[in-house]
């Protein structure tokens, strides 16, 4: 059913997806212009399938999400904010 879908499929099914693909293109355009996108999910299962685009892709990112620590999200903040990040 449904719920077996995020569970069943792999790594590889998603990296294929046209939707990441198209993010692919779209990040290295970015990052070759120097930006550093902000990319918002309500969903932290999407959150974790964006984990593994930027680490195939070897690109540096910082994660905030409501299991983040309260003492912790003002130093995910300024490592983003970070002119060398």
């Amino acid at each position: 059913g449904k719920q077996c879908a995020a569970r069943c499929l792999t790594r590889d099914h998603f990296m294929a997806s046209g939707k990441f693909q198209r993010l692919m293109t779209l990040l290295r355009e970015l990052h070759a212009k120097g930006s550093r996108p902000l990319i918002f999910s309500q969903w932290t299962s999407t959150l974790d399938l964006l984990e593994w685009l930027l680490d195939d892709m070897a690109l540096a990112f910082v994660r905030l999400d409501g299991s983040t620590a309260v003492e912790a999200r003002q130093q995910l903040v300024d490592e983003y904010n970070a002119a060398d990040s």
